[in-house]
């Protein structure tokens, strides 16, 4: 019995130890001036709008090239300090054809993230899927 109650013990005395260097999960609520003003947004639309309009990787045809260049993305942000977060857009295209762009970091042209993964998905929505609210993340 002693046995058990030494190695609980110590146990517990090891948790107590490891627990504090765990980083909490801090959540961020940015207020109006922490988020992205209307100029910002357009001049991040306008970086991947031409990132995409001049990549020779991408196959996208003619009726796609027109969406991207005539309609403004869907765009989600989720921020996790001043003008820093993860950033979401998408172009719908036709054929069922989406255009997504993500990127994380600082959201300022000025120190514009490097890590942009630009993709072209097909298919549909999956219409039991929930809304990205459900997820914590801005419509």
């Amino acid at each position: 019995m002693k046995r058990f109650a030494a190695v609980l013990m110590s146990g517990i005395v090891f948790l107590g130890l490891f627990s504090g260097c765990t980083s909490p999960r801090m959540s961020f609520d940015p207020k109006p001036e922490d988020k992205l003003v209307d100029k910002e947004k357009f001049a991040l639309i306008d970086y991947v709008r031409g990132f995409v309009l001049s990549s020779k990787r991408l196959k996208l045809t003619s009726a796609e090239r027109k969406v991207i260049e005539s309609t403004d993305p869907i765009i989600r942000i989720h921020y996790t300090a001043p003008k820093t977060g993860k950033m979401h857009m998408s172009w719908d295209l036709p054929r069922e054809r989406h255009l997504l762009a993500f990127c994380q970091g600082p959201l300022l042209t000025s120190q514009n993230p490097s890590d942009w993964k630009i993709t072209v998905v097909t298919g549909k929505r999956s219409g039991g899927a929930a809304a990205p609210s459900q997820y914590g993340l801005e419509d």
